[in-house]
Parts: C-alpha cells; structure tokens; sequence
C-alpha cells in the first residue's frame, strides 16, 4: 500500500489480486447478494485508491479493508433493489438442463444469505468473520476493537438464532 500510495499502479494491481476474492466472499455474505459485492468491492477498491494518501501503515490492510466494506454494506443496504422471485426467474427458463439445479443452488445460498440479513449487523459480522472467514477470536479482536468474550457471544448468539430460523416451523 505505501508504494500504491506514490501511485505505483503495479503494487495497486498487485493488492487487488491479494485481496479481491477475500473481499467478495466476506462481502456478499454481509450484504446478503453476491451482484451486491462485486458492486461494493468496486467501490471499496475505488476508495483505496482515492484516498491513498490517507492511508496509514500502523494497523493491518485486512483490517483497514473490513471497515470499507462495512461501510459500503450499510450504505448498499439503504439503496438495496428488490430481487427477482423463484416464479419469476422460472418464468425465463430456457432449454438448459442445468439451469434447475443452478437456480435451487442460488435460491439455498439466498435462504442463508437472507437468514444472515435478519441477524443483527454485530452478529452478523462476528459469525461471518469467524465461520466464513475462520478467523481466531484474537484476530476478529484486534479488527473489530472488541474483546474476544463480546465476540464468543455474538458467534453463539448468532447460531442460536440460525439454529430457530431453519428449524421452526412457517405456519406457527
């Protein structure tokens, strides 16, 4: 970062390579859509870019990096479009064999995805960091300013509440 900040484009380039796939995953399991992720990556690489300058060297990248996304999550969530329904991406099915099992693929991923959405955002951010990103409790600590006990019981509070969202029942 400290050579992209005297904009050595390959050192930028380099970064992105290191850090894109990382982003997109933690991204869109905090956002709750993977078209949402790639949107806020972009923006978050844009922003490191833009602000270069501003960057400084005294913590981790990673750590620097989960705060812009953070950001981008919360402001793509006050702008967030409503996504197509099941019947009304089955109303495009064409003659791909392959394209049911995608769908219900999609739609698994969306269940979670949406389960992780009514989570709240600290919960949220724990379980992810810790389950999707397998981070240690002292690593997720030291990114997020809170202590590793704060976190346990965020993770735990979370799957509780995963837990009783796919095992209850609709209709009661």
């Amino acid at each position: 970062m400290l050579l992209a900040n005297q904009e050595h484009r390959p050192a930028f380039a380099e970064l992105t390579t290191r850090h894109t796939r990382w982003l997109l995953g933690l991204t869109s399991k905090l956002s709750g859509s993977t078209l949402d992720a790639e949107a806020i990556v972009q923006e978050v690489w844009l922003s490191v870019w833009n602000h270069r300058a501003r960057y400084r060297p005294e913590g981790r990248f990673r750590a620097y990096l989960l705060v812009l996304v953070r950001n981008g999550v919360r402001n793509q969530a006050r702008s967030r479009a409503r996504r197509p329904t099941v019947a009304e991406e089955l109303d495009t099915f064409g003659s791909d064999p392959k394209q049911l099992e995608r769908l219900l693929d999609q739609e698994r991923e969306h269940r979670l995805l949406e389960a992780l959405q009514r989570l709240e955002p600290r919960m949220r951010e724990a379980l992810v960091l810790r389950y999707a990103e397998e981070l240690a409790y002292d690593e997720m600590s030291r990114m997020l300013d809170t202590k590793p006990a704060t976190l346990r019981a965020r993770v735990h509070g979370a799957l509780v509440l995963l837990r009783r969202h796919f095992t209850e029942r609709p209709d009661k």
